[in-house]
């Protein structure tokens, strides 16, 4: 016997259907566990990317009278 094993074929030992099973299942297991912590990763890593302003620049309040707080309406006889 060479480090547990045995160099006789006729004493192999197969593994039983039960153990197979289990095998399967716990491998089922690691993999699941694995991909959600890939996702968790992915979420984390994710940067949005960069917009470049356009030419006139951003515009953050609506150009025309009567909306907004700095573009009051126009008051009739003003």
């Amino acid at each position: 016997m060479i480090y547990g094993y045995s160099l006789n074929v006729c004493e192999v030992e197969e593994t039983s259907s039960k153990q197979k099973n289990y095998i399967k299942r716990n491998m089922k297991l690691h993999l699941f566990i694995f991909t959600l912590l890939l996702a968790a990763i992915v979420v984390l890593a994710y940067q949005p990317p960069v917009r470049k302003p356009p030419p006139g620049g951003w515009k953050p309040f609506p150009t025309f009278p009567g909306h907004g707080p700095f573009n009051p309406k126009i008051k009739f006889p003003y």
